[in-house]
């Protein structure tokens, strides 16, 4: 029987058996799959810390509105030490200082102020035209102080209140006098006209703190002797009046020599001795603010520190109020707060 012999130089010439080739390739196939799996775990979590990252941006972002709105506190305004007061934009449409104009309406929906009667709280130092003649609280007291005073100073009570607080029905009615309401709110006015009676909205009668006197009896109340004693009393009693004749071309509004507003008597005192309308003292703290400064004002031995702060109109925003001595705050009506420093008050404990 013939015998054959395979002949191999090497080992490695041998061939493989059939088995070692399959677990190779089950090995190849294994790691493989852990490669691809790992691939695929980090594509997750690099997808995943994407997200996160862009989550957190949003949650950074949202965060930053919700929040309060630090404002560096004014400089040369003498106070000492400043502490901070949340304060939402909607404060700024409320106080003492708000402006009210075409250019700045009065908003209806944020709440008025408390008013009282003027019937319900004079006694004989002059007269109401009737019951629905209305202002604010603090106005309202102040005018029965000022006005006890003109008639001791005057020897009489010749003054008539006849008009005040007015809504926004109220003030349509008024305007409709003299003009078209409708043509009014499909053409706004030319900001360079003089109204005789205000576009509804844009009336000071909406505050509260507006009242017009007249004589009793009748005339305008500038024809009576004793006016100039009226305006001075007025502005010590912390009344402007509204409608200067000389500032018709800022207020847009022509003159009116009986319509008093009360603002309180710093700022009464601060316009009388600068000789501004409401409009040019609110320009003036509105340029100061854009400096970051207050203004300084002595009267009578007493000084007082005025600084405005804009508000964010998201969230609340940290205003700086001084500690130590007593402050009062305003809205604007211009999307900021006025803050009115009495250096020579300390708070109540």
């Amino acid at each position: 029987m013939a015998m054959f012999r395979l002949h191999f130089e090497t080992e490695a010439d041998w061939p493989a058996p059939r088995y070692q080739t399959r677990k190779s390739r089950l090995r190849l196939l294994i790691l493989g799959g852990i490669f691809l799996f790992l691939a695929l775990i980090a594509f997750i979590l690099r997808l995943t810390s994407s997200q996160e990252e862009k989550l957190k941006a949003q949650l950074d972002a949202l965060y930053a509105v919700s929040q309060n709105v630090s404002v560096s506190a004014p400089q040369n305004t003498e106070i000492d030490q400043f502490v901070t007061r949340a304060f939402s934009f909607e404060e700024s449409k409320r106080g003492n200082l708000i402006l009210v104009n075409r250019a700045n309406l009065y908003d209806f929906s944020a709440g008025a102020s408390e008013a009282v009667k003027l019937l319900d709280l004079t006694g004989e130092d002059y007269y109401v035209l009737d019951w629905t003649i209305a202002m604010t609280g603090e106005s309202a007291h102040a005018l029965e102080t000022v006005l006890a005073e003109v008639k001791a100073l005057g020897g009489k009570n010749f003054l008539l209140a006849d008009r005040a607080l007015r809504s926004k029905e109220e003030q349509i009615d008024a305007y409709e006098t003299f003009y078209d309401y409708s043509a009014a709110e499909a053409c706004p006015l030319p900001e360079e006209s003089v109204m005789t009676v205000c576009v509804p909205g844009g009336s000071d009668y909406h505050t509260g703190l507006s009242v017009h006197l007249s004589l009793y009896g009748g005339g305008e109340a500038d024809s009576d002797e004793h006016y100039a004693t009226l305006l001075d009393a007025m502005i010590r009693g912390g009344f402007i009046l509204r409608y200067p004749k000389e500032k018709e071309a800022v207020t847009r509004v022509t003159a009116n020599a009986g319509q008093f507003r009360y603002v309180g008597k710093p700022h009464a005192a601060i316009m009388a001795a600068n000789n501004w309308c409401l409009e040019e003292y609110h320009d003036h703290l509105l340029s100061l603010s854009s400096e970051n400064k207050g203004l300084l004002f002595e009267k009578d031995g007493k000084k007082y520190t005025v600084y405005r702060i804009a508000l964010s109109e998201e969230g609340n925003t940290d205003v700086p109020v001084p500690s130590g001595v007593s402050y009062s705050v305003s809205g604007d009506n211009r999307g900021g707060l006025i803050i009115t420093v009495y250096h020579d008050l300390v708070p109540a404990a």
